[in-house]
């Protein structure tokens, strides 16, 4: 995969600097502006802090992810990807959507994917090198169910109605056992609009 360009690691370094000012100003508490960038780098790229270690396909993301703390104008993404790589991005978006710990993670992918070597220190993208289409699904599939379980759990607990996605009709509810592992139910319908009585004429 081809690295960055020189001027793209300029521009990057031009953004990231106009984000990390806007968030001062705004009185954001932050740490040095280097390991601002490494970390913000790391949050948005798997893992990768070091802007010489990344790719074409995540210069646009990282970009974007800059550009948006202070409102600028947004680059669209065509960049082609295989499924491996959508894949992996949203592997990236489950683990940090659900907030769920690396250690946690690394045991699931040494048991799916036969990999007794990993361990939690690496990063996610190093974890899932060469894993197939097949492999990654059945990762997300799998954190996806036990951390949407958790949660369920937990918002029972403090008497929350847990998340989920309502349909007006059954046609548009997945088959199989995905309505409940997504949290899909039926949409109650409205109450019937109330008729109203004709006013007598004066």
């Amino acid at each position: 995969m081809k690295t960055l360009s020189p001027r793209q690691l300029a521009t990057l370094g031009s953004v990231s600097n106009r984000a990390y000012k806007h968030l001062q100003n705004v009185g954001y508490p932050l740490p040095a502006f280097a390991d601002w960038r490494h970390e913000f780098t790391a949050d948005h790229c798997g893992g990768r802090s070091s802007w010489k270690s990344l790719y074409q396909v995540d210069y646009i993301p990282l970009y974007n992810a800059f550009v948006a703390i202070f409102g600028g104008k947004q680059k669209a993404d065509n960049t082609p990807q295989s499924d491996e790589a959508a894949l992996l991005w949203t592997l990236r978006d489950t683990v940090r959507a659900f907030e769920i710990p690396m250690p946690y993670v690394a045991k699931v992918i040494a048991g799916k994917a036969f990999r007794p070597w990993i361990t939690a220190s690496m990063s996610l993208d190093t974890m899932c090198v060469g894993l197939d289409s097949k492999t990654l699904r059945q990762l997300i599939y799998t954190l996806t169910a036990r951390f949407r379980g958790k949660y369920k759990k937990e918002a029972e607990a403090l008497g929350i109605a847990p998340g989920g996605r309502p349909h007006a009709s059954r046609s548009t509810i997945p088959p199989g056992g995905l309505p409940e592992w997504h949290g899909d139910t039926i949409a109650a319908p409205p109450p019937p609009a109330r008729k109203r009585k004709p006013q007598p004429i004066a």
